[in-house]
């Protein structure tokens, strides 16, 4: 019984989170286009705020991956890739949650 109702109290929270929202957005989209590099030494510090110049970065559809007919832009294997990426929140003092969900 004791877990009967434990499992019931985790549905109503997880309930109420969930209907509470009215809707959904998405800010970025798999195929936007990114602005990345493969990094050949270390990245200047500061490559991940806001006002930093990336002006010189590649640029090129989201997918990054190594020929798997899946990617929208191919890179040669590596251990690491850095993209950026600017985009706009409508009305963010109505922001509850951000996900970022990556493959």
């Amino acid at each position: 019984m004791k877990n009967k109702i434990s499992n019931f109290l985790g549905f109503l929270v997880w309930g109420s989170v969930v209907l509470s929202q009215d809707h959904w957005e998405t800010a970025i989209y798999a195929g936007d286009n990114w602005n990345y590099r493969v990094p050949i030494e270390e990245l200047p510090s500061g490559w991940n705020i806001l006002n930093f110049d990336d002006s010189n970065w590649l640029n090129g559809p989201g997918g990054f991956g190594y020929s798997d007919d899946d990617d929208g832009t191919e890179i040669d294997p590596t251990i690491s890739v850095y993209l950026r990426r600017t985009f706009t929140v409508a009305a963010p003092t109505k922001l509850i949650r951000a996900d970022l969900h990556a493959d």
